[in-house]
């Protein structure tokens, strides 16, 4: 027979064993919950020509879970962060990996822009490894391009093609626009304005090619000329087409 003295504490050693067991079961628990990894991005941005370090630049961070399938410069569940370069142009920022396997880091100075084509290189994220990145900027010049239809009426009966090229990013390289294009983007091609930047170098100019054909009379060309443009350091130059 227990006395009543025996069964307190037989009672008691069972409370505290189950109290034990509990704090046991929640430590186990949180044990099996992943830890969140951590990504570290750094690197220094540096101007493109000189190779100085640029102190007090922004340094944008996109992540994002794929390739936005519309906008191919875009993510899936975007998400941003940013810094600013520290007196040697160097950058460090550590963040949550969450669901992210994409990234690109973005230089923004004001009269700068980034020397490389595409505008940002997308990177993969792989584990916790640092992602690092040497960045250049440079001083950059803008065009910018209105283009007017002085007989709006022909406009389904006249195309117009431009051909331009800046020796940009240390090379030569050529873009295009027409009539067409800027219809199949849903704007009117009888009064358009659109504006390009590129990277500016000493004595830099643009070179315009036009042609401007009637489709009536099976293409046949109705001008045909090439114009050069010089661009002006972090300014914009106006080029103003009629047709």
């Amino acid at each position: 027979m227990f006395n009543k003295k025996s069964v307190i504490n037989i009672v008691l050693s069972a409370l505290q064993y189950m109290m034990v067991a509990a704090v046991l079961f929640v430590l186990s628990c949180k044990d099996k919950t992943p830890e969140k990894v951590r990504v570290q991005f750094k690197g220094i941005v540096m101007d493109y020509f000189s190779g100085t370090p640029y102190p007090d630049t922004k340094v944008i961070i996109h992540l994002g879970t794929a390739l936005d399938p519309v906008n191919g410069f875009s993510f899936v569940n975007e998400r941003i962060d940013s810094m600013v370069t520290d007196v040697a142009g160097a950058y460090s920022l550590t963040l949550d990996k969450e669901d992210d396997v994409l990234y690109k880091v973005v230089p923004v100075k004001n009269g700068y822009m980034q020397a490389t084509k595409p505008p940002a290189a997308i990177g993969r994220i792989i584990n916790a490894d640092p992602m690092t990145d040497t960045l250049f900027v440079g001083s950059s010049a803008s065009a910018k391009f209105v283009i007017k239809n002085d007989i709006p009426a022909d406009s389904d009966q006249v195309s117009l093609v431009i051909n331009y090229q800046a020796p940009g990013y240390g090379l030569g390289y050529r873009d295009y626009l027409s009539s067409d294009i800027i219809k199949k983007m849903g704007f009117n091609p009888n009064d358009y304005t659109t504006t390009y930047a590129y990277l500016y170098d000493i004595n830099h100019s643009i070179q315009v090619d036009l042609t401007i054909t009637r489709k009536a009379t099976g293409g046949v060309v109705i001008t045909k000329q090439t114009n050069i443009y010089p661009l002006a350091n972090q300014d914009t130059t106006q080029i103003l087409i009629n047709y």
